[in-house]
């Protein structure tokens, strides 16, 4: 079973997380987005080691007002029907 599908056990109780990955899309988007300049500066060894490996965070308000404003552009350009990728436009920087 894929994250977001339906369990078929479960199927009287309506599912909290309705099959839409839109948050976790939004919360990896402003972590990506925080570590952009690493990335850039690193080759794709180095660039996949920081990408799997443990985060710090140190600053979680402004992660969660990024992660909140990318959830919110995300499902604005659905309901439009763009569906497009990112963040949608300048973001804070993140200090991870």
């Amino acid at each position: 079973m894929l994250l977001g599908d339906p369990d078929p056990a479960s199927s009287a109780i309506a599912p909290a997380f309705s099959g839409s990955l839109d948050v976790l899309h939004a919360t990896s988007s402003a972590l990506i987005d925080g570590m952009k300049e690493i990335l850039l500066k690193s080759d794709f060894e180095n660039s996949m080691k920081v990408l799997t490996s443990w985060i710090p965070i140190k600053d979680e308000e402004l992660l969660m007002k990024v992660v909140k404003g990318g959830w919110k552009g995300r499902r604005k350009r659905r309901a439009k029907g763009g569906g497009g990728a990112g963040l949608g436009g300048a973001s804070p920087v993140l200090q991870l």
